[in-house]
């Protein structure tokens, strides 16, 4: 499901360029919160190929109805921090990869040419607490990063927001809230976590996140003003078959205008646990149809998926789909066949 902040600092791991698509974020269920923890080694590349996750599902493709496969590839890092989720990954307009995740003092990011190869991690925000980053690229050609901070007694989370000429150090920005914060959870159990940002038009920003910690439901909002001030939606429309929370939001447009969210939930007739990856679709990106089967379940000592985190391959109809385990393991990642 997801981690506990009482027992756990997190480090989420991001890093993409862009083209105009958030990122997603840490998991939260029921009466919990999450906050991802990445390890570190001596070594200066770690290797990872993991056997929990090669799944085939027949569910709605990126673009039509028809069988998609997901297949596991190995992933590499250098430097002494391995990463064991990810919440955002962009891609800048010359193809390279950018991740963003939750280190020690804030907010680091580090960048691959193709997705797999990541290099030494950089310090993006010095802020202490500073988690479930997403990023997206405006219209000005600056980038906005909404991300969350947390406390532990009581368990709330608020959203705040920092501003960069290059994707690569980031300033905050004070908002109107308590402690400087943009959006505040006092709809949601004074609870609002694991931003996704995407563009819906030319101008308007639209936030998925994940309300409450008693719910667990996803909610949307939207900004006209680069991520300052925020109108909410509420909670979006999913309706089919799936378990009693849904968590992890991360949205994409397709090419045929429809939106798909990855999220996970327990197994449908299930109230919490076994979270596992599922996606849906909808037309104007709040009313969601989910699709049929799992693209990526749990299994062996695994009792949970965590923050599916999807970006298109540069040049290709192929996508991404990084995620994190509970218990903490080390990021996976999955590559679809079309």
């Amino acid at each position: 499901m997801k981690y506990f902040l009482a027992c756990f600092v997190a480090i989420i791991i991001l890093l993409a360029g862009v083209s105009l698509l958030g990122c997603a974020g840490n998991s939260e269920t029921v009466a919990t919160t999450t906050t991802t923890l990445a390890t570190t080694t001596t070594s200066t590349t770690v290797t990872t190929t993991s056997t929990i996750l090669t799944s085939t599902t027949t569910s709605t493709s990126m673009t039509t109805t028809t069988q998609v496969t997901w297949s596991e590839e190995s992933l590499t890092w250098t430097g002494t921090i391995e990463p064991v989720t990810s919440t955002c990954t962009i891609i800048t307009p010359e193809g390279t990869y950018r991740q963003y995740f939750t280190g020690p003092g804030g907010i680091w990011t580090f960048s691959s040419t193709d997705g797999l190869s990541w290099s030494a991690p950089i310090l993006a925000l010095s802020q202490t607490g500073a988690t479930n980053p997403a990023v997206i690229q405006v219209t000005d050609g600056s980038f906005v990063m909404i991300y969350g901070i947390q406390t532990v007694n009581p368990i709330t989370e608020r959203l705040y927001r920092a501003t960069s000429p290059d994707g690569l150090t980031f300033s905050a920005y004070i908002g109107p809230y308590a402690n400087g914060a943009i959006f505040s959870g006092e709809a949601n159990g004074d609870f609002v976590s694991v931003p996704d940002l995407i563009y819906i038009n030319g101008t308007t920003l639209r936030m998925y996140y994940v309300g409450s910690t008693t719910t667990s439901r996803i909610y949307t909002a939207t900004s006209t003003d680069n991520g300052q001030s925020w109108t909410r939606e509420g909670e979006i429309t999913l309706s089919g078959s799936y378990g009693g929370q849904t968590n992890d939001p991360d949205i994409i447009q397709l090419g045929s205008g429809n939106y798909k969210l990855f999220l996970t939930t327990p197994p449908a007739g299930t109230q919490i646990g076994s979270l596992r990856i599922r996606s849906a679709q909808s037309p104007d990106g709040r009313t969601f149809t989910i699709e049929a089967g799992d693209i990526a379940a749990p299994s062996g000592s695994t009792s949970s998926l965590l923050d599916p985190d999807v970006v298109a391959v540069f040049q290709s109809a192929k996508y991404r789909l990084y995620y994190g385990t509970e218990p903490a393991g080390t990021l996976h990642e999955l590559i679809s066949s079309q």
